[in-house]
């Protein structure tokens, strides 16, 4: 199975703390990835810029948009636990929980405009979150841009030096 994009991951963590318990990130992303059966490898895939699982990631991800619609709260820190709403949502049986989803969360509205007020550039200067990807993803695909475009204008430098 491929790693599922954070997203995807919302309502199986919402469920895996449904138990009204605390837990630690780490119990999160051993129970995650067992239920979307990644492989030892999907699970070690690591991200362009740091030094972390691509999943592990995502989990976390996961985990600040849930808590900024006040599903999940932090009670310290590594350690989650569903809240009131987040039990409620679970009683409600949606069949998907995404960022769509979530917009029925003042808290969540909130959080999302508030980025947006204070952008003083034009909208075709901005990088938009996309449904699928993290801020993390697209750090990651900027990063590789820019390096595969670095490679290529040292290559071009070097292809000239030689025909000098």
């Amino acid at each position: 199975m491929a790693i599922p994009d954070f997203q995807s991951i919302m309502l199986p963590m919402l469920s895996f703390l449904g138990d009204k318990k605390e837990h630690k990130v780490g119990e999160m992303i051993e129970s995650l990835s067992i239920s979307f059966k990644l492989s030892e490898e999907e699970k070690k895939v690591p991200l362009t810029s740091k030094n972390e699982p691509v999943f592990h990631n995502r989990v976390r991800w996961t985990l600040f948009y849930l808590r900024k619609a006040e599903l999940v709260n932090r009670t310290k820190r590594g350690v989650g636990k569903i809240t009131k709403r987040g039990v409620d949502v679970l009683k409600s049986k949606p069949k998907k929980i995404d960022m769509k989803f979530l917009e029925q969360f003042p808290e969540y509205r909130l959080f999302r405009d508030l980025p947006a007020k204070k952008q003083k550039k034009k909208k075709d200067d901005l990088i938009e979150v996309s449904e699928k990807n993290t801020p993390q993803d697209l750090l990651d695909s900027g990063y590789k841009a820019f390096r595969d475009n670095l490679v290529q204008e040292l290559k071009g430098i070097s292809k000239n030096r030689i025909k000098s």
